[in-house]
């Protein structure tokens, strides 16, 4: 610019003095003054102070011929800083004026946008980037550096918010192809350039989404007009311009009545406005009943009136207007559009409650439930398919959640038999015939036998149907039911620790005490697994129990006839061989006292062993130490042995009352050497 304006510069100097106003020397040539200014600059004249208008010169009046033979040249003076005197070329092209003029200095921001609107001015079609005008006078070296600055405040802008890419397009319409890329140019520019406020995030990214929907659309339009003759476009942008028009009232008059076809609650209120529906549903409910029909095909009435029922407010159905669709409105001509919305009503809670109670269909008292379809053992002990049982059960508090449903919402029927509760499995099910092959297959181990000591046991049909369970993947023998009939063949069979029926010697028959290790117990986890095989096999032989415990016989309770009996009553000891007495001598048993330790316990024991030349006691744990020749061990700590530091004459019936053993037998030397010679470990010891 310095170049351009180098034939118009005015040089003014210091004045003389302090605060003077500085000389003006006037360089300007002669073309200058004469009125022929170069092309290159145009300079603005500028009026001089005090006279018209801000700092403008009034031009005087002209006449005609004047105006015609003169021209007024405009031209722009260069800047000068604030306070500078300037001069300026009036219009008549006299000699030049002192005149103070106080120019503001240049603002980069306002000429970068005068100089965006002139380039605009010349090419409308091209973006103008904006920048920054340097002061007047400034140099080569200060613009370049301006221009360098306004670059690089681009770049930073480019790199802080991308510009969005515009789709290029096509030439085959240009002016709706120009007018779509100007607008998409304009809403990228204002994307990029503009920054959202704070709190308005939401509604700038809905404009930035319409503007690509509407670029998307103007696309689409031009793709489908592609090929299309102009006339023909006008015509179908008229047609459509008509459709959406009258779609769009239509939408906008939906929003005040209902749509087409359109029940609300069961009332018809299609093409209905908000005060036409009330006017229609209010006076139903003064007339409203609730039909319930029970199973048996039965039918209960409950009215309105009986329960108070009313209308609280009609608030419900405008919900209902706004609740509906209105731009869906082409679709209702052809699908109807059943609205349940609860009404607003108030009932006596209470009424409703009994009203209910009383009636057939809700008695749970009278009600059958249920049965599945089954396969089982008829009175003839054959396998059949026993039909299912649908009962009269029904999900009573389903039932009237739904009845006061019907009620609110304006229903008047209320069908029971969608509350039944009915079987799972029907007689019709193909399982069930796979089923009856299954328990058929079963019942073949039928007459499988269990021999006990004292009776056999036999696996019925009966027996066999109680074991047998059926799941998803068809029946089984159930192992829990296994185990309680082993429960209870331990009860009936087990003596081991139990009272029983004992013959004394002289025939007189006693109850023997229970407790004792002697007698039979059952191995019922060992019989039970058996029991599984063999049904699982379908076996039907016969076959021995197991036992943890088992005595030497079967007979006399599992004694025999060879056993031990002692009498503490009588201080006597009885020896059987075969049924024979082996050995008759009197004893000394425990002495009967709190202790513990000093009696010798009642009941029936096995002999666990026996020995010779046995040390008994500790003097540290008994307080006595005693050898004795023959040992038989019972009940673990007690046993029956000689006596040797006792006389023959202590052997009597009422000595152990006053100096009886520690609970040991004491038998006679004599006697102890025959029962010792003629004992077996496992023979039964009765003590009564």
């Amino acid at each position: 610019m310095a170049d351009d304006v180098k034939k118009s510069e005015v040089i003014t100097e210091p004045a003389e003095g302090a605060g003077g106003e500085p000389k003006v020397t006037d360089d300007m040539p002669d073309s200058v003054k004469s009125g022929s200014v170069q092309k290159k600059k145009k300079v603005r004249k500028r009026p001089a102070s005090g006279e018209q208008g801000a700092g403008r010169t009034k031009a005087e009046p002209q006449t005609g011929s004047e105006s015609k033979g003169k021209k007024t040249r405009k031209v722009r003076k260069k800047r000068a800083e604030s306070g500078e005197i300037t001069d300026v070329l009036a219009e008549d092209g006299a000699e030049l004026k002192k005149k103070k003029v106080h120019i503001k200095k240049a603002d980069p921001v306002m000429d970068g946008q005068e100089s965006a609107n002139d380039a605009e001015k010349q090419e409308p079609k091209k973006r103008v980037r904006k920048r920054a005008r340097p002061e007047s006078g400034s140099s080569e070296e200060s613009r370049k550096k301006v221009r360098q600055e306004s670059d690089s405040s681009e770049e930073s802008r480019k790199k802080v918010r991308p510009r969005k890419k515009v789709r290029p397009r096509t030439n085959d319409s240009e002016e709706i192809g120009k007018k779509a890329g100007s607008q998409t140019d304009e809403s990228a520019e204002t994307a990029n350039a503009e920054t959202p406020p704070a709190g308005s995030k939401e509604k700038f990214d809905i404009k930035a989404k319409a503007g690509t929907a509407f670029a998307a659309f103007c696309a689409f339009v031009k793709k489908l007009f592609t090929g299309i003759p102009e006339k023909n476009r006008k015509k179908i942008l008229g047609i459509l311009g008509a459709v959406l028009g009258v779609y769009l009232v239509f939408a906008f008059v939906f929003s005040f009545i209902f749509m087409p076809r359109t029940t609300l609650n069961g009332t018809k209120v299609g093409l209905k406005s908000y005060a036409s529906a009330s006017k229609m549903i209010k006076p139903m409910i003064n007339d409203y009943i609730l039909t319930v029909r029970n199973l048996d095909g039965s039918q209960d009435h409950i009215e309105g009136s009986a329960v108070n029922l009313k209308y609280e407010s009609m608030q419900w159905i405008k919900e209902a207007l706004k609740g509906q669709n209105q731009f869906a409105w082409p679709i209702s001509f052809f699908r109807k559009n059943e609205i349940v919305i609860e009404e607003n009503v108030s009932y006596d809670e209470a009424a409703f409650a009994d009203i209910l109670k009383k009636m057939p269909g809700f008695k749970t008292t009278t009600m059958v439930e249920p049965q599945d379809a089954h396969v089982a053992m008829d009175e003839t002990g054959n396998y059949v398919i026993f039909t299912e049982v649908l009962g009269t059960t029904i999900d009573v508090d389903a039932a009237k959640a739904q009845a006061l449903e019907c009620m609110l919402t304006g229903n008047d029927t209320l069908n029971l038999e969608d509350y039944h509760i009915l079987p799972k499995v029907y007689s019709s099910d193909e399982k069930l015939s796979e089923r009856l092959h299954e328990w058929n297959e079963y019942m073949k181990s039928a007459g499988l036998t269990y021999i006990f000591w004292d009776t056999p046991e036999v696996l019925t049909r009966e027996i066999i149907n109680g074991l047998i369970s059926e799941g998803k993947d068809g029946l089984y023998v159930d192992e829990d039911k296994v185990m309680n009939l082993m429960s209870e063949w331990r009860e009936k069979h087990d003596s081991l620790g139990r009272s029983f029926k004992f013959t004394t010697y002289d025939g007189i028959e006693v109850d023997i005490t229970p407790g004792g290790d002697y007698g039979y117990e059952l191995n019922e986890e060992a019989v039970g697994e058996d029991i599984i095989e063999k049904l699982n096999a379908h076996d039907t032989g016969s076959y021995e129990v197991s036992y943890w415990r088992k005595p030497l016989y079967t007979t006399n309770n599992g004694l025999g006839d060879t056993y031990i009996e002692i009498s503490i009553a009588d201080q006597h000891l009885w020896m059987y061989k075969d049924g024979e007495l082996l050995i008759d001598t009197n004893v000394v048993t425990g002495m009967p006292t709190d202790e513990e330790d000093r009696i010798t316990h009642k009941g029936c024991y096995s002999v666990d062993w026996h020995e010779e030349h046995v040390v008994l006691g500790t003097i540290e744990t008994h307080g006595y130490e005693q050898l004795v020749d023959y040992w038989i061990a019972f009940n673990q700590s007690e046993g029956i042995h000689d006596a040797q530091w006792r006389e023959d004459s202590e052997y009597t019936q009422e000595m152990y009352l006053y100096d009886g053993s520690h609970g040991c037998v004491n038998t006679p030397l004599a006697a102890m050497k025959v029962i010792f010679e003629n004992v077996i470990d496992g023979e039964a010891v009765v003590i009564y």
